[in-house]
């Protein structure tokens, strides 16, 4: 048989695979960053693009000239099982995503393998199995990856200025304003700390806090009420030593959001409830007071400091937060005792210009981890 019977074949699935490498590569280069598994996407991906011309010449120029995408039924094919419900046209998490382009490359490698073999290219053939059975490698290696991707996530994102969003008496400022400035400013983490308003106004304020969030990729966490983290589309809940339970909210999280990342953090103030709260299952912990602070005047916890802050760095393997009377002119002090990311309440929000102050404090934290 001549290759032209088969060049439309494998010019289709020579780009279905290069295009599922390239969702993974974009995928773990961009969304959720891992420099190792996008690196092998991308090698995968050009070796399959080129490696073929390489053992058969005269393929690059074959294929180009034999396309046809005008006359492919496969477009028309696709929307018609779309319609009977035997296809999805789209995925509803992100492990269905990874496994439908997995699938999608090994599938393309496995049509690939076969036409060489009935060309007679037992080079090219080969070739094809061999990427083949590295994509399987790859696929198990993405699973795992996404398996702890919300934690990771967290992580990431707990660097530089945690935004404080609480009503301030001095300004007079909303905690819906401050939060909204918050996020111009830049931050990745916003906690909606409300002691005063009532349920349905905290409620409002977290929607739109969450929806403004989700636009630019940051995370809405509220301070204590889990039934309006969990109603208002906020990414998770920070509760207090006085709070519901950690175990008891990750219940009613895992009721309510089967299957979807909600995190929790906890407040701490010593080396046993720290260890407390990771043992209870906790995605991060908050650390403090690590200085004096007006900003809680109930609070009946003696300063924690610095000491606390360099512990809960070195020998925990959890994500923190310190906070408590930190400001302008100390927050050196904190990162340099181990702290990755700080809360400031009135040392911010109290600024005249919130934004460019926001803005200059979380350039001088990130310059310095």
């Amino acid at each position: 048989m001549e290759l032209p019977d088969f060049a439309r074949l494998l010019d289709a699935n020579l780009n279905r695979v290069c295009e599922g490498l390239r969702v993974l590569e974009d995928y773990f280069r961009f969304a959720v960053p891992d420099p190792e598994l996008a690196t092998r996407c991308k090698s995968l991906r050009h070796r399959v693009r080129h490696e073929p011309g390489r053992l058969k010449p005269d393929l690059p120029d074959l294929l180009w000239t034999c396309r046809d995408a005008v006359s492919d039924c496969g477009p028309a094919m696709s929307l018609r099982l779309q319609h009977q419900g035997e296809i999805a046209h789209q995925h509803s998490t992100i492990r269905d995503l990874l496994m439908a382009n997995c699938k999608r490359i090994q599938e393309g490698l496995r049509s690939l393998a076969e036409a060489g073999r009935m060309l007679d290219q037992s080079d090219l053939a080969r070739f094809f199995e061999d990427m083949r059975y590295q994509t399987y490698a790859l696929e198990s290696d993405c699973l795992a990856a996404i398996a702890n991707e919300p934690r990771t996530r967290l992580a990431a994102a707990l660097r530089g200025l945690y935004g404080m969003a609480s009503p301030d008496p001095a300004t007079g400022r909303s905690a819906l304003a401050i939060g909204l400035d918050l996020l111009t400013a830049g931050v990745s983490v916003l906690q909606y700390r409300n002691k005063t308003a009532d349920t349905v106004d905290q409620l409002a304020d977290c929607q739109v806090l969450a929806a403004a969030c989700h636009e630019q990729g940051a995370i809405l966490i509220v301070n204590d009420r889990i039934d309006i983290a969990l109603t208002s589309g906020a990414d998770g809940v920070h509760l207090g030593q006085e709070d519901l339970p950690v175990g008891v909210a990750r219940q009613l999280a895992v009721k309510v959001r089967p299957g979807q990342p909600f995190w929790i953090g906890q407040s701490t103030h010593n080396l046993e409830q720290a260890r407390a709260a990771a043992a209870a299952g906790c995605d991060y912990i908050g650390v403090g007071p690590v200085f004096a602070t007006t900003t809680k005047a109930d609070l009946r916890v003696p300063v924690a400091g610095l000491e606390y802050v360099r512990w809960s760095a070195t020998a925990l393997d959890l994500p923190h937060v310190a906070i408590g009377g930190i400001g302008p002119g100390n927050f050196e002090q904190v990162i340099a005792a181990g702290a990755r990311c700080c809360a400031m309440i009135s040392a911010i929000n109290q600024q005249p210009d919130l934004v460019t102050s926001a803005q200059q404090i979380q350039r001088q934290m990130l310059a310095l981890l």
